[in-house]
């Protein structure tokens, strides 16, 4: 699963989107990784995109975690994206990430339109 999934990364330093897609893994979530970390450090409004992945593993999920340990911080909120029937928003939801970010789960009909 080495393949790219970084997208796009989009905004300005109020408000950024971190847009991926496709399996995210150890191996290939070291760009996603830091550029999480520089935006939660730094942006008002951050959202992370995953309405196109479908797959995390547990280094994605850490690099989650301390982004929204670090908006909270700040007294921001991460949101993250998710399609409602995805392995990611199970995860997340598993894991009870919605306590610490706004995770945001939407019809994979929408994503289409």
């Amino acid at each position: 699963m080495a393949e790219p999934i970084l997208t796009s990364v989009t905004g300005d330093n109020e408000n950024t989107t971190i847009t991926c897609s496709g399996a995210m893994d150890l191996h290939n979530c070291r760009e996603f990784g830091r550029e999480i970390k520089k935006a939660s450090e730094s942006v008002d409004a951050l959202t992370v995109d995953f309405r196109s992945v479908v797959f995390i593993d547990t280094a994605v999920v850490q690099d989650l975690l301390v982004a929204a340990r670090t908006m909270m911080r700040r007294g921001k909120r991460l949101r993250v994206l998710v399609d409602e029937s995805a392995y990611p928003r199970r995860v997340l939801k598993i894991i009870g990430c919605d306590s610490i970010m706004d995770v945001i789960a939407e019809s994979s009909a929408n994503l289409k339109q």
